[in-house]
């Protein structure tokens, strides 16, 4: 079947990133000399690092290689995003170069009469999530100007189903948080309620900036990450970011004594297992190495809840794929906690009915309820609504 891809719009796409790509050339050149390359690491070094009265702008760098320079890589230009007006427009040019050879110029390379037909892995990655190659879907940005290439074909429509906060119920299983639990039974905005409790405020008056912190800090704890990382994803400073993580952790305390609880047990045995049962061994969890032992222990956490995520994921497109047979729908790809579904239109309502039910729809896991949303459209896009 393949995935079918809108070729025409890819090229468009091509053209406007190319169109992106050069703007963004032309205003660097407002700060940087002349044959300045942006793709060049040493460039970049040269400019952002080197003082004033030598001709760079004179940053202070926040991270260091290996081998001791000064690191230009995305989380370092990130640190200094708000140092100078070049660092944004460095950020930019990246992500529209990597958008522009990995879903443009490589994807239309790799198109079979208008589809695309990777190859999906079941055991590659380490948390146990599907992974895909030539080409690699799972990483594909949620920017809608990419997703949007993803079409139905004619007579069909896509359907997009996902699980809503699927890590954070994970977390909520094992942990038994009386807080977060709250929240899911009671169905709660569990960001809005995570800033309230860390704010110490009624629900009611939590503002949009502010749920944007509490699902910062939210997926902070479910994939990893320090105050550095809130900071910059929140805009807000890393004294206050450090200051919003502790409080997190005190009216949550069951989900941090969870996962202490976890690494202890993981020393103990050499593994972690996810919901199903699944194990991970992590042996540099009893490394001498500081670094390569606090790292272990992310990955522990990790594994967990990636991990029982994955298993709940794999298990409902299993389930999906029996119970859409009598509409001759067919799953096209799944994306981490994300499915997408070619359905006739004649089937529409009731597939999409089916479909959120046998995902596990209210299903209770461990006191904890699972939720999927649903939606039809014609695009990937349009069904994310974005």
């Amino acid at each position: 079947t393949g995935i079918p891809v809108d070729h025409r719009s890819m090229k468009k796409l091509g053209v406007e990133l190319d169109k992106n790509l050069n703007n963004l050339l032309l205003n660097m050149m407002d700060y940087a000399p002349p044959g300045f390359n942006p793709d060049s690491p040493k460039h970049k070094q040269q400019l952002l690092f080197t003082k004033k009265r030598e001709g760079g702008l004179g940053l202070k760098p926040t991270k260091f290689t290996e081998k001791g320079s000064a690191s230009v890589d995305e989380e370092a230009l990130h640190n200094l995003e708000a140092k100078h007006p070049i660092v944004p427009m460095l950020i930019d040019w990246a992500e529209t170069k990597k958008v522009k050879s990995t879903y443009v110029d490589g994807l239309l390379t790799k198109l079979n009469k208008g589809s695309l037909h990777p190859s999906f892995h079941l055991h590659r990655t380490a948390t146990g999530r599907l992974s895909s190659s030539n080409p690699n879907l799972q990483n594909i940005p949620r920017d809608s100007s990419v997703r949007s290439l993803f079409v139905a074909t004619p007579g069909n429509v896509l359907l997009v189903a996902d699980y809503d906060q699927i890590e954070l119920r994970v977390m909520c299983m094992f942990s038994k948080d009386k807080n977060m639990s709250k929240f899911f039974l009671e169905e709660q905005d569990i960001h809005a309620g995570a800033a309230a409790l860390v704010l110490n405020k009624p629900v009611a008056d939590v503002t949009s900036e502010e749920r944007q912190l509490g699902k910062g800090v939210n997926f902070l704890t479910a994939y990893g990450g320090g105050a550095q990382k809130l900071a910059r994803t929140t805009g807000i400073t890393e004294k206050r970011a450090r200051e919003v993580i502790n409080n997190y952790y005190k009216q949550f305390s069951g989900i941090s004594a969870w996962k202490n609880t976890e690494i202890v047990k993981a020393i103990q045995r050499g593994y972690v297992s996810t919901l199903s049962g699944r194990r991970r061994r992590l042996p540099e969890l009893t490394s001498r190495d500081e670094g390569l032992r606090a790292r272990a222990e992310r990955q522990a956490i990790n594994a967990i809840v990636q991990g029982s995520a994955a298993d709940i994921c794999k298990i409902a497109m299993i389930d999906v794929h029996e119970a859409l047979k009598p509409f001759n729908a067919k799953i096209l790809v799944q994306v981490h906690d994300e499915l997408v579904v070619a359905v006739p239109n004649k089937h529409i309502e009731e597939a999409q009915k089916v479909m959120v039910q046998a995902m596990g729809q209210d299903r209770v896991i461990a006191g904890i309820p699972l939720k999927v949303s649903c939606h039809s459209a014609n695009s990937w896009s349009e069904a994310k609504g974005k």
